[in-house]
């Protein structure tokens, strides 16, 4: 298979990714499942996988696993839609600003978890979902 339809296809599975944790991001807020795995975090109740599963806590964790899983497509993404494409302006630019948004809604994410920052803070955290989204849709 050629490299660029590989790397094509990276960028699908990064963008249908994002598009799943903002679908579960807002499941979460909808079912009030964010305290699902308490105050802990990545962990969810002092675990690394918990192993009392009610329907709050496979909310939650389930979208800290996705998030983690994605998180991971994009920054492979971007490194190496950096190597290859570079040379397309807005390429460095887009790549960047994936990654960066990227860790700031998971930043952002885990202090809402930990300290529970209230509703502005969730609606920033959403709204830095939607930049990294649309980072990495462009991208793609």
């Amino acid at each position: 298979m050629h490299i660029h339809k590989i790397l094509k296809w990276l960028a699908v599975a990064s963008t249908v990714g994002m598009l799943l944790i903002l679908l579960g991001g807002a499941l979460v807020t909808k079912t009030d499942s964010g305290m699902g795995c308490g105050r802990h975090w990545p962990g969810c109740n002092g675990q690394l996988i918990p192993d009392v599963i009610t329907a709050e806590v496979l909310i939650e964790f389930s979208h800290r696993l996705v998030t983690g899983a994605v998180g991971i497509l994009i920054v492979a993404l971007a490194v190496w839609a950096w190597k290859a494409l570079g040379h397309v302006r807005e390429t460095k630019f887009l790549s960047a600003m994936a990654v960066f948004f990227l860790i700031a809604q998971a930043l952002i994410g885990a202090a809402q978890v930990k300290w529970g920052q209230g509703d502005f803070i969730l609606a920033l955290h959403f709204g830095i979902s939607l930049i990294s989204f649309a980072s990495v849709l462009l991208l793609t």
